[in-house]
C-alpha cells in the first residue's frame, strides 16, 4: 500500500460562518448548469438517433475500475435508456398476456443477458457516455478562484483525496488519511456507472441545484426542478426529504484505505480504546437561528463533568484540526450531531468511523437519507433525541445517555464501528476485497433500483399513489412495502411553501457556504443489471448442532440439511437449487443462497446453531531446503533419511490448484498410493484421472461458492478444473512436497537441485481460490471432503484478518480436523509488521510467519557520481556480473496520474523511452511497473522501496532490466536525482550469491501478534522461509504471472507467508513419518520447541534493526533436524481445548458452534480447578492490579528411556520467574511430569498503557545436549 512522507497540512474549519455571494461564482455555476444542459439535449435528440456502438465495459457488482475513455450508447441496448417523461415505457395491460407483452420492451435483451450462464458478465454491461475533457480541466485550472473561504487546488491531489495527514498525534492510522474536502467527493469509478436511466454525482448538497427564488443572483441552480431531470437520480452529500431523484451518500471522511487490512486495524483500534467522556460536541452555536438547538447543547457540554466541548468560534484552533476533532471522538462513548447549516454535518460521519456511537436530534439527519448505508433500525447504532425536547430543556442529555446500559452501549458501539467499511471511500487507486466501501454499496443500489423499476413496468406495477412529497416515508419502507401513510416524523417534515422555513433556509445557507467545485461525472445508462436472484439472495454457511432433534427424520445429512431449506424458501421454488454444499465432517451443515427474509426465517428453527455469510479470503524451492539443514548426510542420520522423506504422509493443499505436468510432481521413485486415502483425481476442463500419479495422488476443485458471487470463473483465464491458472498453488505443493529435480533454475539464477521439504510425502490438491480470491464456503468444502479422503496434513495458504473463532470458518473447520488426528498448517498472513494482524490464530491450527534466507541476487546500481546503492533483481538470468549500459535516469512525478508508481498509462513516453525508469513500490503489483515501463518504452526500471517497506527486498523475473532498492537507498537516489540536471544510472547484475548475509530474519510483511482474539496464546507459533522462494510453476504462465510477459519456465520465485506454510507443512509431514502415532498437537510442539532464536552466525533473529520479539516469531524459525527428535513435547487433547475455551469466557453456543461440543462450563472448570492449556509457548497478562499468575504445563517425553531434564530461565527483569520442580526425572517413553511456573510482576501498571516483555524457559537434558526444550513467554501489562 501507499505510504506517503509525512506533510504538514493546515486544515480548513469544520463549519463556516455565511458570507456574502460572489458574482463570478454564480456565473460558473451557471455556466456549468447551461453546458450541462446543452449536452443532455444533444444526447437525447442528436446521438441516441443513430450512431453506432463504439465500445462496452464490464461493470463487476462491487467495486468496478476502468480507465478507458467512456463511450457513447447506441442500438438496442441504447434504446433501453429512453425513458423518460416525454416518452414514457407501456405499461403491460393484462397478466395472462405479461410473458408477450414483455418481450416487447426494448431492455428485455438487457434482461435475457443475465440468464446466459455462459457469459460471466450476464447482466453487467454498461454503456458510457463522452464528456469533454475540458469539462473539469476548467475547472481545475481556476480552482484558486472557486471558493471564497477554501483553497480548493490542494484538495484536488491525490486522485481528489487531497493532501496526506500527518499522523503526528497517533490519532490516525499509519495509511491512507487524507486532508478531504467534504464537498470534494470524486471517483473515477463513478464515470462508469448508471442509475435509473440516467445519473449525475454531485459532490455537493441537493441544495445546491434546488434554488427556491427566480432571482438569478440567489445562490445555486434549478437544475433538480427542471422537467428533464425529474428521471434522473442525483448522487449527493445530503438529499431532500421531499423529493425522489436524489439520494444521500456519505460525506467523505479523512480516511481512504488502500487494502482490507487497514480497514480491519482501525476498527480493531477503535474496539480497544478507552474512552473518557460518555459525550462529546465539536462545534458553534447558531445565534442568528432561534430554532437552532446548538447553544443548549453546548450549555449542557459546559455543565456536565463526563461531557467534552470543542467550541469552534472561539478562537480555539484545535477545532478546526481533523485529529484534535478525531481525537475527541476517539475518547467518547457518544457524539452528539446535531442540525448545522444543513440536515447533516460531516461530523456525523467522522464520528462514526471514530467508534462514537452518534446521537442525533432530527430524524432528517441520518434516518431518512443514508438508508443504502446505514440500519434502517437506527437503535442499533444510534440515539435519538427530539430536538424539541432540548429546546424546551425537558431532557438532560447526560441523564439519557448515561441510562442505557453497558451492555446495550458495548453492542451499538460494535455496529457503529462495523458500519466503518460501508461509510468511507476508499482509495481510487487501488482495490479493497472483502470490505464493501461507500461507492459499492452505492453502486449496487441503484443497480437494485434499476432492476426493480424494470420488473415493476413488466410486471404492470405502477404507483400511481405515490407522493413526490412524502419521498422520505418510502426510503423507511421495508422490502414489498409500497404505500405510505401518518409518521411519528411528520412533523419533522411540513415542507416550507414560500421558501423561508427552518429547514430550507439553513440549508440554502449551507449551499452559499460550501465550496463550488462541483463535480459533474459522465452521463450514463445501464443496459442490464443483475437478476433478482443474484442481486437479492446472499451465500451463508449455515451451521446446524450434531446432534440435533430433528436429523433423526431423515435418511441422510444431505436430506436433513435440505429441509430447513425448504422451511422458510416458496414451494414454488426447488431447495435444492439454492444448496450450494452439505457438510459432514469439517463442519455439520450446509451452505445456500438466501435471501434477508429466509435468512431471519432459518434463524428461528430448531438445532440452527449459527448463521455466517460468505467470505472472500485471499492467498496469503532450489535452496531453502539446504538453509534448513535437510541434506543427504553419510551418516543417515538427519531427518530425511529418519521420515524416509516424508514416506506414507499425505500432504492435502487447499489453493489455486496444481500445474501436474511440472517436473517436481513426478512420480519417480515414489511408494503405492497408501491403502487408506479415499480420495480421487476429479476431472475438469484440460484436466483428467491420469494427471494424477502415486506423488500427486488427488485433485479436487471447488467453485460454487465462488461462481454465485458477484464474480465467476473467466472461462478464458480460469481451468474449471484443478488445474492451476495461477501459479500459487504449484509453487506452494512443490514447497512442501515436490519431487527432487536436478538443474533447476530461473533463467540461470539460483540454479540447483529442486526439492520440496518432505520430498516422499503424497500430495493431495484442493482448488479453492480462483481469480476473484478463495471463498469461505469452498474452503469448508474441500476440508470436509479432505478429512475424509484421509490426508494427513492440511496445508492453507491462505486467510483473512484476525476474526472470533465463532465466526472463523477456518478455524471450525480445523478443529474437526485436529479431531481425526489431522494437523492443519496455515499462514500468519502478510500484514506487518502491524500490531495484532496475524491471522489463523485458533490454538489448535499451526500458524507459521515468514522469514528470510541467506540467499542474494545483488543488482547494483552505480549512480552517474560514481557512489553505489545495494539492490536485488533476477535479470538478467545467467550473464554473470554483467553490467549494464549507462543511461538516463528518470523520475517521473508532475503527471498527477500515478506516475512516480507507474500505473499503467501514466508515463509519458517522450520522458521515459530509453531511460532507467524509477518506479515507487505500493498500490500496483511490483512486475506490472515493470511492464508498464517496458511498454512506455523505458530501458530499465529502478523500484524504490517507500517508508511502508523499508528495507524488504522481494524480488520478481522482470520482464526488462530491473532492481529493488530499500528505502534508505531509495532516498540516496532520489536526491541525486535531484542534484543534477541530467541524472544517470548503470545496473551491474552479481548472479547468485549465498551465505554472505545475516539470516534469517523476519520479513517485515510477516503478520505480527499478539493474538486477536486470544492474547493467552503466543502466535505466530514459528516462522520459516517465505521470501524470494523458488519453486514449481505452470507452463501457461511467464514467471512474473503477467498476460504480457511470453517467457515459459518451470520455476520461479515468490514471497510471502504463503510460501513459509508449505516449509512448516513439509516439515511436519517429515515429523509425521517418523512418528506416525503422534497427535497433531504432538508435531506442533515438536516444531516449536525445536526452533531457532538466533541466526546462522549465532546472533539474534533480527527484525528490521532490532532483534525481533516473541509477536515476530513466535517460538522461533524452524529446525528440522532438531523437530524429528525433540526429547520432550506438549501433548494436547482436543478436549483441553474446549476447556481452554471455557477459560476465556466463551459463551456455550458460541463454543457449540466453534467445536461441536456441547458443554457445560461451570462444570468443566469445576472439574479442573486452575486449568491452564497445555500449549509450547506460555503468554501471561497481568491486569486489573494483579501482580502474580500461575501456569501448568506438561511434558512427555519420546526421546530415551532413562532421562534427566533441568530448567533453565531467562526472564525479564520486570519479572520474577519460579519453577517448581526445577527437575524432571524420567524413566520411560512416553511417561509424562508436570511442573509450575509462578510469574510475579515487579512492575506497577499505567492506567491504560500496554507494555510487554519476553523471556524463554527451557528443559535441558542432562545427558544429552541436543535435547533443548524451549519455551518461549510473553508477558503483558495493560
Amino acid at each position: 500500500m501507499r505510504r506517503r512522507s509525512p506533510t504538514s497540512v493546515p486544515v480548513e474549519p469544520m463549519e463556516k460562518g455565511t458570507g456574502k455571494n460572489q458574482n463570478t461564482r454564480i456565473c460558473f455555476l451557471a455556466s456549468l448548469s447551461v453546458f450541462f444542459w446543452m449536452l443532455l439535449l444533444y444526447f437525447h435528440f442528436v446521438v441516441l438517433g443513430g450512431s453506432t456502438v463504439n465500445e462496452s465495459f464490464n461493470l463487476q457488482a462491487g467495486r468496478v475500475y476502468s480507465k478507458v475513455k467512456p463511450t457513447l450508447v447506441t442500438n438496442d441496448l441504447q434504446r433501453d435508456s429512453q425513458s423518460t417523461e416525454s416518452t414514457p415505457i407501456p405499461v403491460a395491460p393484462a397478466k395472462n398476456n405479461q410473458i408477450n407483452e414483455a418481450e416487447k420492451y426494448p431492455f428485455m435483451r438487457a434482461l435475457r443477458t443475465v440468464e446466459n450462464k455462459s457469459d460471466p458478465c450476464g447482466g453487467k454491461y454498461i454503456y458510457v457516455h463522452d464528456l469533454p475533457s475540458r469539462f473539469n480541466e476548467d475547472m481545475l485550472k481556476e480552482c484558486r478562484s472557486l471558493s471564497r473561504w477554501t483553497n480548493m487546488c490542494k484538495f484536488t491531489t491525490n486522485a481528489g483525496l487531497g493532501p496526506p495527514l500527518e499522523n503526528a498525534e497517533g490519532v490516525f492510522g499509519d495509511t491512507g488519511w487524507y486532508a478531504t474536502n467534504q464537498f470534494a467527493v470524486d471517483r473515477p469509478e463513478w464515470s462508469i456507472m448508471g442509475g435509473k436511466d440516467h445519473f449525475l454525482v454531485a459532490g455537493r448538497i441537493t441544495w445546491d441545484f434546488r434554488r427556491l427564488s427566480e432571482e438569478e443572483s440567489d445562490w445555486g441552480n434549478k437544475l433538480l426542478f427542471l422537467p428533464a431531470a425529474k428521471n434522473m437520480s442525483m448522487l449527493v452529500v445530503e438529499s431532500s426529504p421531499w423529493n425522489a431523484n436524489d439520494f444521500g451518500i456519505p460525506y467523505p471522511t479523512y480516511f481512504h484505505p488502500a487494502k482490507d487490512a487497514d480497514v480491519f486495524i482501525w476498527q480493531e483500534r477503535m474496539r480497544r480504546l478507552k474512552r473518557e467522556f460518555l459525550f462529546s460536541f465539536a462545534g458553534a452555536p447558531r445565534p442568528d437561528n432561534p430554532k437552532s438547538i446548538r447553544g443548549q447543547i453546548i450549555d449542557q457540554c459546559r455543565s456536565s463533568k463526563v461531557g467534552k466541548l470543542l467550541e469552534c468560534d472561539f478562537g480555539e484552533s484545535k477545532c478546526h484540526s481533523p485529529s484534535s476533532i478525531m481525537h475527541m471522538f476517539q475518547r467518547s462513548l457518544f457524539c452528539l450531531q446535531p442540525q448545522g447549516d444543513s440536515y447533516t454535518r460531516r461530523s456525523a460521519f467522522d464520528s462514526m468511523l471514530a467508534g462514537c456511537i452518534p446521537v442525533f436530534f432530527h430524524p432528517g439527519s441520518a434516518y431518512t437519507q443514508y438508508t443504502w448505508h446505514l440500519p434502517k433500525d437506527y437503535t442499533r447504532y444510534s440515539v435519538f433525541i427530539p430536538e424539541d425536547d432540548i429546546r424546551k430543556r425537558n431532557v438532560s442529555i447526560e441523564e439519557t445517555l448515561g441510562r442505557i446500559t453497558p451492555e446495550q452501549v458495548k453492542k451499538m458501539r460494535e455496529e457503529v464501528i462495523s458500519l466503518i467499511p460501508s461509510l468511507i471511500y476508499a482509495d481510487p487507486r487501488s482495490k479493497l476485497g472483502i470490505f464493501r466501501d461507500a461507492f459499492d454499496v452505492s453502486v449496487q443500489a441503484v443497480i437494485d433500483k434499476v432492476t426493480k423499476l424494470r420488473k415493476d413496468i413488466i410486471e404492470g406495477h405502477t404507483d400511481d399513489n405515490f407522493i413526490e412529497e412524502n419521498s422520505w416515508k418510502y426510503a423507511l419502507l421495508e422490502e414489498g412495502q409500497r404505500e405510505v401513510g401518518a409518521h411519528e416524523w411528520d412533523p419533522f417534515f411540513s415542507k416550507p411553501k414560500d421558501g423561508n422555513g427552518d429547514s430550507v433556509d439553513t440549508s440554502a445557507e449551507a449551499a452559499k457556504n460550501s465550496s463550488p467545485l462541483l463535480r459533474l461525472t459522465s452521463i450514463l445508462c445501464i443496459a442490464s443489471t443483475s437478476s433478482s436472484s443474484s442481486s437479492s439472495t446472499t451465500t451463508y454457511i449455515v451451521q446446524l448442532n450434531p446432534q440435533g432433534v430433528t436429523s433423526s427424520s431423515f435418511a441422510s445429512k444431505p436430506s436433513w440439511h435440505l429441509s430447513f431449506l425448504q422451511q422458510t424458501m416458496s414451494s414454488e421454488e426447488d431447495a435444492s437449487s439454492r444448496l450450494l454444499y452439505s457438510y459432514h465432517s469439517a463442519m455439520e451443515g450446509f451452505a445456500a443462497q438466501l435471501s434477508e427474509l429466509e435468512l431471519e426465517s432459518l434463524k428461528m428453527l430448531p438445532d440452527v446453531i449459527s448463521i455466517r455469510p460468505d467470505h472472500r479470503l485471499q492467498i496469503h524451492t532450489t535452496y531453502s531446503y539446504k538453509f534448513l539443514g535437510l541434506s543427504l548426510s553419510a551418516s543417515r542420520e538427519g531427518a530425511w533419511y529418519k521420515s524416509a522423506f516424508g514416506r506414507g504422509t499425505i500432504i492435502g493443499v487447499l489453493d489455486t490448484g496444481v500445474w501436474p505436468e511440472s517436473p517436481s510432481f513426478n512420480d519417480r521413485g515414489m511408494p503405492a498410493v497408501p491403502k487408506k486415502w479415499r480420495g480421487i483425481c476429479q476431472e475438469g476442463q484440460n484436466f483428467n484421472s491420469s494427471n494424477c500419479n502415486r506423488k500427486l495422488i488427488g485433485a479436487r476443485f471447488f467453485t460454487k461458492g465462488h461462481r454465485v458471487a458477484t464474480y465467476t470463473p473467466d472461462g478464458g483465464r480460469e481451468y474449471v478444473s484443478p488445474r492451476d491458472s495461477h501459479g500459487h498453488g504449484t509453487h506452494t505443493s512443490s514447497t512442501a512436497g515436490g519431487a527432487t529435480v536436478p538443474m533447476a533454475s530461473v533463467l540461470g539464477n539460483a540454479a540447483g537441485v529442486a526439492q520440496g521439504m518432505a520430498p516422499g510425502a503424497h500430495i493431495a490438491v484442493y482448488k479453492v481460490c480462483w481469480l476473484n480470491g478463495c471463498y469461505s464456503s469452498d474452503i469448508l468444502a474441500a476440508m470436509d471432503v479432505a478429512i475424509r479422503d484421509g490426508v494427513d496434513i492440511l496445508s492453507l495458504s491462505l486467510g483473512g484478518f484476525p476474526i472470533p473463532l465463532f465466526d472463523d470458518n477456518i478455524a471450525i473447520g480445523s478443529f474437526r480436523a485436529v479431531e481425526h488426528g489431522i494437523l492443519v498448517v496455515c499462514a500468519a498472513g502478510n500484514n506487518g509488521p502491524i500490531q495484532s494482524s496475524v491471522a489463523n490464530e485458533a490454538p489448535w491450527i499451526t500458524t507459521i510467519g515468514a522469514s528470510t534466507l541467506d540467499r542474494r541476487f545483488p543488482g547494483i546500481v552505480q549512480m552517474g557520481n560514481g557512489k553505489y546503492l545495494y539492490g536485488e533483481s533476477l535479470y538478467p538470468g545467467n550473464h554473470l556480473k554483467r553490467a549494464g549500459k549507462e543511461l538516463e535516469l528518470v523520475y517521473v512525478t508532475s503527471e498527477n496520474s500515478g506516475s512516480e508508481y507507474c500505473f499503467k498509462g501514466s508515463l509519458p513516453r517522450a520522458k521515459v523511452r530509453g531511460k532507467i525508469v524509477v518506479c515507487d513500490r505500493g498500490v500496483n503489483g511490483r512486475a506490472e511497473k515493470g511492464e508498464v515501463v517496458k511498454e512506455a518504452g523505458g530501458a530499465a526500471m529502478i523500484l524504490a522501496n517507500t517508508v511502508i517497506n523499508q528495507e524488504e527486498n522481494s524480488i520478481d523475473v522482470h520482464v526488462l532490466p530491473a532492481t529493488l532498492i530499500g528505502f534508505k537507498e531509495s532516498v540516496r537516489l532520489k536526491a541525486y536525482i535531484n542534484s543534477t540536471r541530467r541524472p544517470t544510472a548503470r545496473i551491474v547484475f552479481g548472479g547468485t550469491v549465498i551465505g554472505k548475509s545475516r539470516a534469517p530474519a523476519v520479513a517485515q510483511f510477516s503478520a505480527r501478534g499478539p493474538s486477536y482474539s486470544n492474547p493467552s496464546i503466543l502466535k505466530p507459533d514459528v516462522i520459516a522461509p517465505g521470501v524470494n522462494i523458488i519453486a514449481a510453476w505452470p507452463q501457461n504462465l511467464g514467471p512474473t504471472g503477467l498476460p504480457e510477459d511470453s517467457r515459459r519456465v518451470n520455476f520461479t520465485i515468490m514471497s510471502g507467508t504463503s510460501m513459509a506454510c508449505p516449509h512448516g507443512s513439509g516439515i511436519a509431514a517429515l515429523i509425521r513419518s517418523a512418528h506416525p502415532k503422534w497427535s497433531p498437537a504432538a508435531i506442533k510442539s515438536a516444531v516449536m520447541t525445536t526452533a531457532e532464536v538466533v541466526d546462522h552466525s549465532g546472533k539474534p533473529i533480527m527484525d528490521g534493526d532490532k532483534p525481533a520479539g516473541v509477536f515476530a516469531i513466535g517460538a522461533g524459525h524452524v529446525n528440522p533436524e532438531r523437530a524429528i527428535d525433540p526429547g520432550l513435547i506438549y501433548d494436547i487433547r482436543p478436549e483441553d481445548y474446549v476447556m481452554h475455551l471455557c477459560t476465556l469466557g466463551y459463551t456455550k453456543s458460541e463454543i457449540l458452534t466453534i467445536t461441536h461440543r456441547n458443554v457445560s462450563c461451570r462444570e468443566v472448570l469445576k472439574m479442573n480447578r486452575g486449568f491452564s492449556l497445555n500449549y509450547p509457548s506460555i503468554s501471561v497478562i497481568f491486569k486489573h492490579g494483579t501482580r502474580s499468575k500461575m501456569i501448568k504445563r506438561r511434558v512427555t517425553n519420546v526421546g530415551s528411556p532413562n532421562s534427566i531434564y533441568k530448567v533453565e530461565v531467562m526472564a525479564p527483569k520486570e519479572v520474577n520467574v519460579r519453577v517448581k520442580p526445577q527437575r524432571l526425572i524420567f524413566t520411560h517413553i512416553n511417561q509424562s511430569l508436570s511442573y509450575k511456573v509462578w510469574f510475579t510482576s515487579r512492575k506497577r501498571t499505567e492506567k491504560g498503557k500496554m507494555s510487554f516483555a519476553q523471556g524463554q524457559l527451557t528443559w535441558v537434558n542432562s545427558n544429552n545436549s541436543f535435547n533443548r526444550v524451549k519455551s518461549p513467554f510473553s508477558v503483558t501489562w495493560k
